[in-house]
């Protein structure tokens, strides 16, 4: 009996996780402020259908004309290339919600601090691939195994400095993005 009620516990649980709002939100909402928290996170206007869904299960109508007009205004704080760039550098994708006005100095930000993300990624891996390595080598108890790891290492190196220089043009071209914006203020 008790595993039955932790289970009808933990599914109650899983469907109240699936609801934007509950019952006293949905009554004391602004809407206003709730679309444009949407629109600065990123969230396509789809998104007020699961507002419009949760709310009406408590028997309360969201308002769409006001959350657009949120929205409109979040989403224009969303698609600055400011905040591409950050998404970017961070590795998180880019929602596709800005104005067209907007959308190709955001995605061009994203694009370049993206750059930067995946080539540092890719870099710290290959040197941690290269110390273990190095690990491998002092550890080998046989000249062929030291000799075959030797050459691991000397293509990692290659790998490494290619990569080091891929990292240091992304850094380039984040530094140049930075300064255009810190000249242009």
């Amino acid at each position: 009996m008790f595993k039955l009620k932790v289970c009808f516990g933990f599914v109650a649980l899983l469907l109240s996780g699936c609801a934007t709002m509950n019952e006293s939100e949905c009554k004391m909402a602004n809407w206003q402020a709730i679309g444009e928290e949407d629109g600065s996170e990123g969230r396509a206007l789809s998104h007020f259908k699961h507002h419009r869904e949760a709310c009406s299960e408590h028997g309360v109508r969201a308002n769409q004309t006001q959350w657009k007009l949120g929205w409109d205004k979040g989403v224009r704080h969303y698609c600055k290339p400011d905040n591409g760039l950050t998404l970017g550098k961070a590795g998180k994708m880019a929602a596709s919600v800005c104005p067209e006005e907007m959308a190709a100095a955001f995605v061009l930000a994203h694009r370049i601090g993206k750059e930067l993300y995946d080539v540092e990624k890719r870099y710290k891996a290959s040197e941690n691939d290269l110390e273990k390595l190095y690990d491998e080598y002092h550890q080998a108890n046989t000249a062929e195994l030291k000799e075959r790891i030797n050459r691991d290492i000397s293509r990692k190196k290659r790998e490494n400095n290619r990569l080091k220089s891929q990292l240091n043009r992304a850094e380039m071209a984040y530094n140049l993005y930075l300064l255009k914006g810190a000249l242009s203020e």
